[in-house]
């Protein structure tokens, strides 16, 4: 979506270093945020954890 980690970090209510450990494998997000990352991007959670 072309969005930076600082953009979708404010659309999530987190910071971007957050969404950078995300990216990296080092951290993982919650069951609330996974439900957040769901609806912003219109999937599924199974779409999300699903490789």
């Amino acid at each position: 979506m072309g969005l930076s980690q600082r953009q979708l970090g404010e659309e999530l209510g987190v910071v971007n270093q957050t969404i950078s450990f995300w990216e990296s494998g080092s951290r993982e997000p919650d069951l609330d945020t996974l439900l957040k990352i769901a609806k912003f991007f219109a999937v599924t959670v199974d779409e999300l954890l699903c490789e």
